[in-house]
């Protein structure tokens, strides 16, 4: 049965290739060529925020004239006027994302009483990407952007606190993206310098009511857009790219791949890092730690009044059960923070998936953690196609998140037993050595 399913997903991954390369060259001539003329290609909705500030009534019409992308009017154009438009605050955590987002406030006039609307606008960051992956991209996810569909499918029915949506539309075939939130209240700390555990603790309880909403029910409903359908297949672009690496590399990233089809799947965020979320009422790091120290647990709970709302949805996915998780504590603790207290958030958040319902085998306390160090692997695999390929090029992350993501995540992939972890996937343990010995050689480069 599972060489019948492998035969199944190496045909798909064929076809998916194979329109790649009859369709890519044509769809990347066209994004170069709408670039080029954008004075001359009109779109449905604006480009950028610089767009809109040329342009100030334009936001307004766009949040109020009815249209395929508005969701939330925010006011009846035959009774109100537009008054003005102000940019406000920029990004500072991560300011190159400034080019395809801005903070706007509008005032309008209704009824004889002013009031001011306001709101944040987004813009397709993915057009910093190599313009061949833009095109790939649009090329298996034609006809649907991620984040636009979150809004326009999702937002109402995730059980957790997110951006309200205005406007929400996309042309996939140019990876234009026009998205307009209602701005929210929320501190977005830095990824680099790490996040307090409570910070964390915070994040991953939304985490999981979100995960337990959706455990084995995303192939149909709201969710029957994505394309991934099981195990790896989010990831499975990444057998694409190690085509010449080692045969034992390889070997691994196709045993994970399998070890991951048949296990518990449900819908995700799929970039779950402190720095795409807003938090209230929480320190986000008051110890202000290092990579090599871990940071004392707190002995003060967290405030009755704490809050995070998980925003940038740019990645949403269906992918394992414990995907979110291990992203989340890779990437937003530090090295030392992670396995000091990784097992300690583990055991809570399972408990908390069987508090919602969640039962084995989704949640199976016995190879929990085995499975986090194995999704901690897989990431190290994603991340060193990202870096290798120069995908995070244009993304708006700086240079100091880069390395401190590139320290957390292969220092995490090359952590755990390697007897363990080569029995449970079914390779040599030699190759788990190589492998973890060339995560740590990586992550010190």
């Amino acid at each position: 049965m599972m060489v019948a399913r492998q035969r199944v997903r190496r045909r798909a991954s064929a076809a998916t290739l194979a329109r790649i390369a009859a369709l890519g060259p044509f769809v990347a001539a066209v994004m170069a060529a709408e670039k080029r003329a954008t004075r001359y290609w009109p779109l449905r909705f604006p480009r950028s925020p610089e767009e809109l500030e040329r342009n100030p009534e334009l936001l307004f019409k766009l949040l109020t004239l009815p249209s395929r992308g508005l969701l939330a009017p925010i006011a009846d154009p035959s009774r109100s006027r537009f008054v003005g438009q102000s940019r406000g605050t920029r990004i500072t955590t991560e300011p190159d994302k400034n080019r395809m987002t801005g903070f706007f406030d509008l005032e309008i006039e209704e009824g004889g009483r002013h009031r001011i609307v306001q709101v944040v606008t987004k813009f397709q960051s993915g057009r910093g990407m190599p313009l061949y992956m833009q095109a790939m991209r649009a090329v298996v996810e034609y006809g649907f952007a991620r984040e636009i569909e979150f809004y326009r499918r999702l937002a109402s029915v995730v059980p957790v606190e997110t951006p309200r949506p205005l406007f929400a539309d996309a042309v996939t075939l140019l990876n234009r993206v026009c998205l307009v939130l209602q701005r929210t209240a929320g501190v977005t700390p830095t990824d680099w310098s790490g996040c307090s555990v409570p910070a964390i603790e915070l994040l991953l309880s939304n985490v999981a009511r979100l995960n337990a909403a959706f455990v084995d029910r995303t192939a149909s409903g709201p969710t029957s857009w994505i394309p991934a359908r099981g195990g790896l297949d989010f990831a499975e672009y990444v057998t694409g790219f190690i085509t010449r690496q080692p045969t034992w590399y390889q070997r691994i990233w196709t045993a994970l791949q399998t070890y991951f089809h048949a296990r518990p799947i449900t819908l995700v965020h799929g970039d779950c890092r402190p720095g795409n979320m807003l938090f209230r009422g929480i320190e986000l790091d008051p110890a202000r730690g290092d990579e090599d120290t871990a940071a004392a647990w707190p002995q003060s709970p967290t405030p009755k009044d704490a809050g995070v709302v998980m925003a940038d949805w740019e990645a949403i996915n269906v992918a394992p059960v414990l995907w979110d998780f291990t992203y989340c504590t890779t990437i937003g603790l530090r090295c030392a923070d992670r396995r000091q207290w990784q097992p300690r958030l583990l055991n809570t958040f399972l408990a908390q998936l069987r508090d919602l319902g969640v039962v084995p085998p989704a949640v199976d306390t016995t190879r929990a953690a085995m499975e986090t160090q194995l999704l901690a692997i897989v990431l190290a695999y994603i991340s060193l196609v990202v870096l290798d390929h120069n995908l995070w090029s244009g993304q708006g992350n700086t240079e100091n998140d880069i390395a401190a993501w590139k320290r957390r995540v292969l220092e995490a992939g090359a952590d755990g037993d390697a007897a363990e972890i080569a029995r449970t996937i079914d390779v040599t343990e030699d190759d788990v050595r190589r492998l973890q010995d060339y995560f740590s050689s990586r992550s010190r480069s």
